[in-house]
């Protein structure tokens, strides 16, 4: 069991460079004609040199070594045959010494999992305890809405580097219209006088998709603008969840303490709404951190193989859909309704997977090279992380009004 587990995680941490980072490594002639020979080139015909960084079965190797070294007495041999293996990949010339390199690190951070998760977890903690606040008058400022600027301060050049200079101006208006959007989805499907001012991901979505049919409307490029919208949300929302984190909004579930983490300051909404203070719940911010960072790496890397404006926003929709559903599972937010056995985010993930798989068969046009970004995106981009930081980390805590407080 451990052995198919650190497998799996191997594959998790290699699959990911063979589809973003598709090094190749061009094999060295094979001296001679003899039995040897033949068998290796055999190997190459059953092979291809795009898999190469990191070595893979040279993990493997490693990983069944390790399994017969704590297994056996004489197990620490099995290690003799996979440093064994791994010279043999250089010395026919099937690898380069960074692949077995790469393929070393790989391994030793499967083998210390357990320890890495440990530390990430612990790092986590303190973060989802960080909670921090400074009054002037009355007005609040939270720390974590400073966590919002920084995600669209770093989306927002990134998609129009991809998108192009002239999507400036509708990336920023959909900016706006999907924070308005999310602010009022939220207050429909779970506001109340202990949230006065949520925000929904969905919204946010409703109010990115109206902007993208008024440009369609005007003749802009509408295929254009939905991709780079998809690539920014996906980068953009990543980060974001840092906010989340601090503000203790989309948490998780109960969870094993080696699991998960404990919220004790009396501030975030696991402490403070869901009874959860004290108690270990899964760090389902984090996970949905990094899926939503690979989604955006993996959009970038379509673009940049210019593949078609369809198939990367229907790539989007796809994969945020599989990764929230799942997500929605470890989840735990009281106010979250329950239809027909499904998380009502879950039943929104399905219609997301439906929508972009039918996206991914629509005909556009190709991307197109990135453009360089200029000095005036980052100034627009700057204005769009202030009004961020103002919309979901400034509020008036002495005032019940709706839309008055964030906590």
């Amino acid at each position: 069991r451990v052995f198919a587990r650190r497998g799996l995680w191997a594959m998790a941490l290699i699959f990911p460079f063979y589809l973003l980072v598709p090094l190749v490594y061009e094999p060295r002639p094979i001296p001679g004609d003899g039995f040897f020979a033949a068998w290796v080139s055999l190997e190459r015909v059953m092979n291809s040199p795009l898999t190469a960084f990191p070595a893979f079965h040279f993990v493997w190797a490693c990983l069944a070594a390790a399994l017969y070294a704590s297994s056996y007495r004489r197990g620490w041999l099995a290690w003799v045959l996979a440093v064994a293996i791994g010279v043999s990949c250089t010395t026919v010339g099937i690898h380069a010494a960074s692949d077995l390199l790469a393929a070393a690190v790989v391994v030793a951070l499967v083998l210390r999992g357990p320890s890495l998760w440990t530390w990430t977890r612990r790092v986590t903690e303190r973060g989802a305890n960080s909670w921090r606040e400074w009054r002037v008058g009355p007005w609040r400022l939270m720390s974590h809405g400073l966590y919002i600027g920084l995600a669209v301060a770093v989306s927002f050049p990134v998609g129009i580097w991809l998108g192009g200079p002239d999507m400036v101006g509708w990336l920023f208006a959909a900016s706006l219209v999907g924070a308005v959007s999310a602010a009022l989805w939220a207050q429909l499907v779970e506001g109340s006088p202990q949230l006065l001012r949520p925000f929904g991901y969905f919204g946010g979505i409703i109010g990115v998709l109206l902007t993208i049919g008024a440009a369609a409307a005007v003749d802009a490029d509408a295929w254009r603008l939905l991709a780079t919208a998809c690539v920014t949300l996906a980068f953009g929302q990543g980060i974001g969840r840092l906010r989340c984190l601090v503000n203790g909004c989309c948490h998780g579930r109960p969870a094993p303490a080696s699991v998960g983490i404990t919220y004790v300051h009396p501030m975030p909404r696991p402490t403070r709404l869901a009874s959860l203070g004290g108690v270990a719940i899964h760090p389902t911010q984090l996970y949905s951190l990094a899926w939503l960072v690979l989604v955006g790496a993996i959009l970038v890397r379509l673009w940049l193989l210019q593949a078609p404006l369809s198939f990367i926003a229907g790539a989007y929709f796809l994969l945020v859909g599989l990764g929230r559903f799942v997500e929605e599972h470890y989840r735990g937010e009281p106010q979250t309704a329950i239809i027909a056995g499904f998380r009502l985010y879950q039943w929104l993930t399905i219609a997301f997977v439906l929508g972009g798989a039918l996206l991914t068969t629509r005909s556009s046009g190709a991307a197109p090279t990135p453009a360089p970004v200029d000095l005036r995106t980052f100034a627009v981009a700057l204005v769009a992380a202030l009004i961020g930081v103002i919309s979901f980390g400034v509020d008036t805590p002495g005032s019940n009004r709706r839309f008055s407080r964030l906590a």
